[in-house]
């Protein structure tokens, strides 16, 4: 984390820099986080995204809720359900999941899919998972046709997690894999 705040960042990039610093003993001693290296990636910033996109050495600094980091995460899955299903859907960053009655949920990593099972088995969240919980999405479909008739109109939760060892593992598969679409040929 940065000033309080959840770091993500590529993985293999991080390990790079990790390696980097063992080969200086000095950097070893001096510095934090290699991720807290990297230049963040915000609002003020774009064009060294775009510079040099392919490298993977920005981190996203999640943010609330409200943040323009966690706004954009949820405008790349919008944009990538509808690139690999051609359904349009609305992804909006949300504090907390008020819904006393899920419809459905997609864990967005492993650790994310254990909590949510956990907590649609109706069983009590532990404080130490509820605190990996790092970011809530509720999605919406633009045309409830083509979902299954028992969540139609209402929300489908998005939870990311960070397990123990504080590696986020995102999987976007699970966008696509896990929402609650209607079978091909299915009537209304």
């Amino acid at each position: 984390s940065h000033e309080g705040a959840v770091l993500l960042a590529d993985a293999e990039t991080i390990e790079r820099h990790e390696q980097n610093r063992h080969a200086s003993p000095l950097l070893g001693m001096l510095g934090g986080p290699a991720v807290t290296e990297l230049e963040i990636l915000d609002e003020n910033n774009p064009e060294s995204y775009f510079a040099r996109s392919d490298a993977f050495d920005m981190v996203l600094k999640l943010g609330s809720a409200r943040s323009p980091a966690r706004r954009g995460l949820a405008t790349a899955m919008e944009i990538w359900i509808r690139h690999l299903v051609a359904v349009g859907v609305e992804i909006e960053p949300v504090e907390r999941i008020e819904d006393e009655d899920w419809a459905w949920f997609v864990g967005l990593d492993a650790e994310a899919t254990r909590i949510g099972n956990t907590l649609w088995a109706g069983d009590e969240l532990d404080p130490e998972a509820a605190k990996r919980v790092i970011a809530l999405f509720r999605l919406t479909f633009s045309d409830t046709g083509e979902v299954l008739p028992q969540v139609g109109a209402r929300p489908v939760w998005l939870i990311m997690a960070m397990p123990p060892d504080r590696t986020i593992r995102m999987k976007p598969q699970n966008l696509v894999a896990g929402l609650p679409f209607r079978a091909p040929g299915t009537v209304n």
